[in-house]
């Protein structure tokens, strides 16, 4: 697909008009975003790629009672003639359901009569869309149809993930993933008697910036404390993202090197090891490093960023040879990826990883929906689903660390839908090893990416994750 044009749909709002700025191409067996020139002329949008050949179109169009969900198509040839955008939306969507469903169904999945009336009656509706379309409004029918499908793939996803969870219960008795919460200061007694209930892991996630906010000029007091009271409730203990460059936890001193990479390296491999030696003794599970797939801090190029990824392996291996690494993914789906300066697709960061012998115990992937640098775009569970079939691929184990905003539920201080859904598919998945909780990072509120309210803590919602833990683990 070098070219291909589309009757773009209306945009009667702010909103609509900011997602018609996202529309990319998409393509390969990862299906990430492709830098994507994109031209408006005689009432059409022109895409255009440098590859010849077949592929996709997505956008987050905003769909009511949903925010802005990325629409993928089904796969798109170049034509003459121009498709219209949201039938094409609307027709992948609904494929991807219909498809996934049919293939679930033959390892067992028992669909609600419900749903799958729900499936028909979407695909009748979508279908007269096409054949018979009435004038006018036609953008708000086919968004309507696209609310109903983001909404049975999430359905259908969760009824999967519950199968599958009580599956595998019956099967191997309790599960051994670890349900995870991120701290990265001490918490109050009635927090910490929640995280124990609640958890089976704690990671607590050193802040550069407060530890060492002059060059050796080390306060270890706070995080001392953390990691005390964590080896002391029997949960499992993980450190890190040691250096996190999606949160940007660098202190100023290391900034005015950006661009350097042999004194970063020096740097950042300093720390790392420093830590690492201090807690040793006590903790055998790290995470290494988090965001070096797509962060632009410290002005460092991709390549680059794959290097001091390599270097900062090779001295967590010279400390602790026998240690569980892992390493994580920002942005996982690749969104940064419609952009020239970006070519390394989130996969293929891990995978030259790999290749190139340097091991890992665990993969972490951050499922983080928003509008900031860090985030991606929200997608259904479905996606994450296909996200984590693609990611097996790899040969690793997987995490999965779930980020949603306080509250959100329909009841006082419960997660979102699309948080509980997530969380409850990523502990299904056989692949998956850990499922990290977090909540949303707001700048102007909280002074730290990790310690914010958990999600369902409230005397009317106990959560979520306390009842998957006694049904399944315990």
């Amino acid at each position: 697909m070098g070219t291909v044009a589309f009757y773009p749909p209306e945009a009667t709002s702010p909103e609509r008009a900011r997602a018609l700025n996202q529309l990319c191409l998409a393509g390969g067996y990862d299906y990430a975003p492709i830098p994507t020139r994109t031209r408006a002329d005689g009432g059409k949008i022109f895409l255009s790629k440098d590859a010849n050949e077949s592929g996709y179109v997505q956008m987050p169009w905003p769909l009511p009672g949903l925010g802005a969900p990325v629409s993928m198509s089904s796969t798109l040839r170049e034509r003459a003639e121009p498709y219209h955008l949201l039938i094409e939306l609307a027709r992948g969507t609904l494929n991807q359901v219909r498809t996934q469903v049919f293939e679930w169904e033959l390892i067992g999945l028992a669909v609600p009569p419900e749903d799958r009336e729900k499936m028909r009656s979407v695909s009748r509706e979508f279908g007269k869309e096409v054949l018979e379309p009435q004038s006018g409004g036609q953008t708000d029918r086919l968004t309507a149809i696209l609310v109903q499908a983001h909404r049975l793939a999430d359905r259908v996803s969760r009824v999967f993930a519950e199968q599958l969870l009580a599956t595998r219960a019956g099967e191997t008795g309790k599960l051994s993933t670890a349900f995870g919460r991120r701290l990265s200061s001490l918490p109050d007694g009635t927090a910490a008697a929640e995280i124990c209930s609640s958890f089976t892991a704690v990671r607590l996630a050193p802040e550069w910036r407060q530890i060492e906010p002059t060059e050796a000029g080390y306060n270890w007091t706070r995080f001392d404390e953390l990691v005390d009271w964590a080896c002391g409730t029997g949960l499992a203990v993980s450190i890190g993202p040691i250096i996190d460059l999606a949160a940007d936890t660098l202190p100023d001193w290391v900034r005015q090197w950006s661009g350097d990479l042999p004194s970063l390296s020096a740097f950042l491999c300093d720390f790392t090891e420093t830590l690492m030696r201090r807690y040793q003794d006590r903790v055998n599970s790290w995470h290494v490093f988090h965001g070096f797939n797509q962060s632009e801090v410290l002005s460092l190029g991709e390549d680059e960023r794959l290097r001091l990824a390599a270097r900062l392996l090779e001295a967590a291996r010279g400390i602790a040879p026998d240690g569980l690494w892992t390493i994580g993914l920002a942005q996982p789906w690749g969104d940064y990826l419609n952009s020239e300066d970006h070519t390394y697709s989130p996969f293929v960061f891990a995978d030259t990883l790999l290749r190139a012998g340097f091991g890992f115990a665990t993969l972490e992937l951050e499922i983080r929906p928003g509008l900031g640098r860090r985030d991606s775009f929200a997608r259904n569970a479905l996606e994450l689903f296909r996200l984590l079939e693609l990611f097996n691929n790899l040969g690793v184990p997987l995490e999965v660390g779930v980020w949603c905003p306080p509250g959100g539920g329909d009841l006082p201080g419960s997660p979102p839908d699309w948080a509980v859904t997530d969380f409850l598919l990523a502990a299904a998945m056989p692949q998956v090893k850990g499922v990290y909780w977090s909540n949303q990072y707001d700048p102007s509120s909280t002074p730290s990416p990790y310690d914010t309210p958990l999600c369902g803590e409230s005397a009317d919602t106990p959560p979520l994750i306390g009842e998957v833990r006694r049904s399944f683990i315990e």
